[in-house]
C-alpha cells in the first residue's frame, strides 16, 4: 500500500485529485499560461534570434552575404507566422479599441516585414550602407512594437 502511495504521489504535484475511485487531473491554478508556446512566441523568438545574428553579420556582407540572406529568409517566414497571430490585448480593452490595437499590429507586422524585405534587397545588391540602414530600421520598428503589443 505504501508502495503504490508513493508511486501516486507525483499526481498531487501536477493538480490530480482522487474523486471516487478515479483519479482527476486539474490544470496547476500556479501554472502561468504564457509559458505555453504558441505560434506567435516562436516566430518572435526565430525573429529576436534573427536579429542578434544579423548585427554582427553585417558588419561584413561581402563575407556573410549568404548566411545574412538564410536568416533574413528565415526572419521573413517567422514575420509571415506573426502576422497571422495576435498578440494579447490589455485587460478590458474591447469594442473599436481592441480593433484598433489588432489593425495596429498587424500595420507595425507589415513594417517590420517591409524592412527585412529592404535588408534583402540591399543584401542582393551589395549596398552595405542601405543594409545597415534598414536593420537600424528594423531595430526601431521591434522597440515600437514591443512598447505597445508585448503580452500584457
Amino acid at each position: 500500500m505504501l508502495r503504490t502511495s508513493l508511486a501516486l504521489l507525483p499526481l498531487f504535484f501536477v493538480g490530480a485529485v482522487y474523486v471516487g475511485d478515479t483519479w482527476v487531473v486539474e490544470p496547476n491554478p500556479t501554472a502561468k499560461q504564457d509559458d505555453k508556446p504558441t505560434k506567435l512566441k516562436e516566430s518572435m523568438q526565430v525573429l529576436k534570434k534573427g536579429q542578434r545574428s544579423l548585427r554582427k553579420m553585417i558588419k561584413d556582407l561581402k563575407a556573410n552575404e549568404k548566411e545574412i540572406i538564410e536568416t533574413l529568409g528565415d526572419m521573413e517566414a517567422a514575420s509571415m507566422v506573426a502576422l497571422s497571430e495576435e498578440p494579447n490585448a490589455p485587460e478590458g480593452m474591447k469594442g473599436k479599441d481592441l480593433e484598433l490595437f489588432k489593425v495596429g499590429y498587424r500595420l507595425q507586422m507589415i513594417q517590420f516585414m517591409g524592412s527585412i524585405l529592404t535588408m534583402r534587397e540591399a543584401t542582393l545588391k551589395e549596398d552595405a550602407e542601405a543594409l545597415k540602414a534598414s536593420y537600424d530600421a528594423l531595430s526601431d520598428g521591434k522597440k515600437h512594437g514591443h512598447e505597445n503589443y508585448r503580452d500584457f
